[in-house]
């Protein structure tokens, strides 16, 4: 759990995560490092190298949905010395879970990114409840989720 105090040291040792909310820090470690250590897969070359290797990135890429056009912007305005894999390719290749909460903007994003070939169904059981899963099971809102619904109605 992100209030452990056995993850107060590591969470002392990575600047601007030790003055973080026991909320925030997980959601900071999840936004920063997810898209980090995947974009360094890409540009590192090493999706290239090993093209039968199939990666499953979690919580649906994070922000890498949105964030793809941006990369590819960038390497396209500030050229590396070596050629660079085409980001947004390399992205769609990847598959992607469906853990915690990606309904309702995330999912359209990785749909226009990857396509349904590509997401996976993940649950993130046992650190999403039991009605958080069955609620993203649901195409729409579930009744107890609007204003003024009572339970089992529709």
């Amino acid at each position: 759990m992100p209030s452990s105090p056995k993850l107060r040291p590591i969470r002392q040792a990575i600047p601007g995560l030790a003055g973080l909310g026991n909320l925030s820090a997980p959601l900071q470690v999840i936004a920063d490092f997810l898209e980090i250590a995947v974009t360094d897969l890409i540009l590192s070359g090493t999706l290239i190298r090993h093209p039968g290797m199939r990666i499953i990135v979690p919580h649906g890429g994070g922000a890498l949905p949105l964030l793809a056009d941006r990369i590819k912007a960038f390497l396209l305005a500030s050229p590396p010395q070596v050629p660079t894999p085409d980001p947004v390719a390399n992205l769609a290749r990847l598959y992607y879970d469906l853990a915690g909460t990606p309904f309702p903007r995330q999912v359209p994003a990785l749909l226009g990114l990857a396509g349904p070939g590509h997401l996976l169904y993940g649950s993130d059981f046992c650190f999403t409840p039991a009605a958080g899963i069955e609620m993203q099971s649901r195409p729409s809102t579930p009744p107890r989720c609007r204003p003024g619904a009572r339970r089992g109605s529709r």
